[in-house]
């Protein structure tokens, strides 16, 4: 059972978003990178192509970069692409573009999702622009 509380604890303080709540790829490349299968090389990869990148975002100081791997595994042989990123990166990154009014609705949306879901103490909410 202790286990199973720590498994619980360690996904309660990460959340898994898709590649393109970050807004497009032009914009998003240099904080989670480009939005291709990261073991791929750019040149092969066809110019319609839909990849299926996730995007873990965590607070390090709830959990360690390495337990968000192992439980959030790259994969090629079953497609699964992680990015990782910590919280206060994500959120500085979504505040910015937004104050930028680039995309402003979907990237409050996923500024949203993150402090609601990744804020420990649920009394205190940090007020959203």
């Amino acid at each position: 059972m202790k286990n199973l509380l720590a498994i619980y604890m360690l996904y309660a303080n990460a959340l898994v978003l898709d590649y393109s709540d970050f807004g497009p790829q032009a914009m998003a490349y240099e904080l989670i990178g480009f939005q291709w299968w990261q073991w791929e090389k750019p040149c092969c990869s066809e110019p319609d192509s839909i990849y299926n990148i996730k995007v873990v975002v965590y607070k390090d100081k709830d959990i360690a970069l390495n337990e968000v791997k192992a439980l959030f595994p790259v994969n090629p042989e079953q497609q699964q692409d992680y990015r990782y990123l910590e919280y206060s990166k994500a959120v500085s990154y979504l505040t910015e573009h937004i104050q930028d009014d680039e995309m402003p609705s979907l990237l409050k949306e996923t500024k949203r999702k993150i402090v609601e879901s990744l804020v420990q103490d649920k009394s205190w909410t940090p007020e959203l622009p």
